[in-house]
């Protein structure tokens, strides 16, 4: 399980940000999270939560916002990979395939981990 790894990173930046700033309290948080980070969203709040104890940000609100994979051909399709699609959706990602043309396609999104937003006192 790499989240807790990831949790811990993210924490280190929250408290080094809330630090730059004399906070006493941090009270919520905005993560977006790419698809393609092989995060688990329950997983990684778990961690969060279980990492920040004993902190200033031991009771922060954690917002976690799952962005979608986005891919490009070289016909100019912009798609959104989402599990509606029916299927695996990594079968488009791991072949790099424009689902519209069929074409090769290239990811421009889904492997972001971006700590938005903190909140703090």
């Amino acid at each position: 399980m790499h989240e807790y790894g990831v949790a811990k990173d993210i924490l280190d930046n929250i408290l080094e940000e809330a630090r730059k700033h004399n906070a006493r309290v941090v009270k919520e948080v905005v993560l977006d999270v790419g698809s393609l980070t092989m995060l688990n969203p329950e997983q990684l709040l778990f961690c969060l939560q279980a990492v920040s104890g004993d902190t200033i940000a031991e009771n922060m609100k954690i917002n976690l916002n799952m962005l979608p994979i986005k891919i490009k051909c070289g016909n100019g399709h912009v798609s959104e990979i989402k599990d509606s699609m029916g299927g695996d959706v990594f079968r488009f990602v791991t072949a790099l395939e424009c689902p519209v043309c069929g074409e090769r396609a290239g990811v421009i999104s889904g492997r972001e981990l971006i700590l938005k937003e903190i909140t703090a006192e």
